[in-house]
């Protein structure tokens, strides 16, 4: 999808999408988020966002199908494609945050199969939204082995190696 910068401020920049829609990225979220500051293979953020300076954007330009941004520390790319994917913040017709689902005694969980939701990503996908909207869901059928938690959390990105080592459940 193509896309326009509609707004650079210092603390946020505004796409707009070429189905019409805009998005609101602010700097905070955008410093958060920035490639740079993960580390590979893993993902884990090599920096706590609340130990930096609040960040300020000082430039941001379209660059083919990347956004560039440059902040005091560090200037970055983000790809058009994963920004239009997270885009949750809309202004103007923007992609809408889920809205919580409340539940009371009534609700009612179908369980997921371990082995379904760990061989088929389909399934996976919609075990992830179960846990996503009602806020937790009923997993059956997996094995009673050490790791096994673990393999869980890292499925729904609850958990992660971290850098030095270790795990952060």
């Amino acid at each position: 999808m193509q896309a326009v910068i509609h707004s650079i401020q210092e603390e946020a920049v505004t796409l707009g999408w070429s189905d019409g829609s805009t998005t609101r990225f602010p700097a905070v979220w955008l410093r958060d988020n920035i490639p740079a500051g993960r580390h590979r293979p893993h993902g884990q953020r090599t920096f706590d966002i609340n130990d930096i300076e609040p960040p300020r954007i000082q430039m941001a330009e379209l660059s083919g199908a990347e956004l560039s941004i440059r902040f005091a520390d560090v200037t970055d790319k983000f790809p058009l494609t994963w920004l239009e994917e997270v885009a949750i913040s809309g202004v103007d017709g923007g992609r809408p945050i889920p809205q919580p689902e409340f539940w009371d005694s009534s609700l009612e969980l179908e369980p997921f199969p371990y082995s379904a939701v760990d061989s088929d990503p389909g399934e996976r996908l919609t075990w992830l939204r179960q846990i996503r909207d009602p806020g937790f869901t009923v997993l059956e059928g997996a094995p009673v082995t050490p790791g096994t938690v673990t393999d869980v959390a890292d499925c729904s990105g609850s958990s992660g190696r971290r850098t030095m080592g270790g795990s952060s459940t």
